[in-house]
């Protein structure tokens, strides 16, 4: 269907604009290499995006392009896009990079999120949702970004990040929080969760809600749901219309969003060597 692959195109591109947004981006005519130097360590903030390389030819190419680029880091990153050549891929594979797999998933344009999870009036405290701006309201963000980085890290088998990685994806979160706004959730006066929404850009009008955590402590209680409907609501109130969400391949969240409407459109492969 025309309309499927358009939806799936501009969904694509606007997962890529979001590691781009308020980073230093340069074009080739293979692809777009991502850097920031406020945040070095930090792989969406130093990757490559929407890479074209068609041909063993223009890959090697794009290689070179890339260890130029981030000559000074000590990581390689590919983003890849449904619209990546497998002639990429292959390469990433065959030198031994690591491949970590995001489910996208899409509320189409006009359709509201299915109510599950949402606790019934009165039967829960209810769940608070406000945008992180005070320094308290950071310092509890960040706090419970680092409890995310020690559970994903486990969850995956890798060391734990350091400290001062997580300083700096949170100084990340900071940096675009006027186009990009991160939303605190609460309940009973406690900070619980956290995550973000965007409209995407004015091309696509594709919005997301993005950056997702609850408090292992305070699951099933709304908290999650609360934050996507906030999101939702925030990303077309700012002119989306389909909003994206993304889970990883093998975590149960999929499941959740599916369940909410959310309908699976596309793929997308970060590649990593370090």
């Amino acid at each position: 269907m025309a309309g499927a692959a358009e939806l799936l195109e501009r969904a694509a591109r606007t997962e890529s604009a979001y590691f781009e947004l308020g980073n230093r981006v340069s074009d080739s005519d293979l692809a777009r290499f991502v850097t920031n130097p406020d945040t070095p360590d930090i792989w969406d903030s130093n990757c490559v995006t929407r890479a074209r390389a068609a041909t063993p030819g223009q890959v090697e190419e794009l290689m070179a392009e890339a260890a130029i680029h981030y000559a000074a880091a000590d990581h390689r990153v590919f983003k890849l896009d449904p619209l990546t050549p497998a002639a990429l891929e292959v390469r990433l594979l065959l030198d031994g990079y690591r491949g970590d797999t995001l489910l996208h998933l899409v509320l189409p344009e006009a359709e509201e999120a299915a109510d599950i999870a949402m606790p019934r009036p009165g039967s829960r405290p209810a769940v608070s949702i406000r945008p992180a701006e005070s320094e308290a309201d950071w310092a509890s963000l960040a706090r419970l970004a680092r409890a995310d980085h020690e559970e994903a890290n486990a969850r995956e088998g890798r060391p734990v990040w350091s400290q001062e990685v997580s300083d700096q994806m949170v100084a990340r979160k900071r940096q675009r929080s006027d186009q990009l706004p991160f939303f605190l959730a609460s309940l009973d006066g406690r900070d619980v969760g956290h995550g973000c929404a965007w409209a995407g850009t004015p091309e696509e009008k594709v919005g997301m809600v993005e950056d997702l955590f609850t408090d292992p402590g305070f699951r099933h209680r709304g908290v999650a749901s609360a934050l996507i409907f906030h999101g939702i609501a925030w990303a077309r109130a700012a002119g989306a219309g389909p909003v994206m969400i993304g889970a990883v391949d093998d975590d149960t969240p999929r499941l959740m969003y599916a369940a909410m409407g959310f309908r699976p459109v596309f793929v997308s492969r970060t590649y990593i060597s370090s």
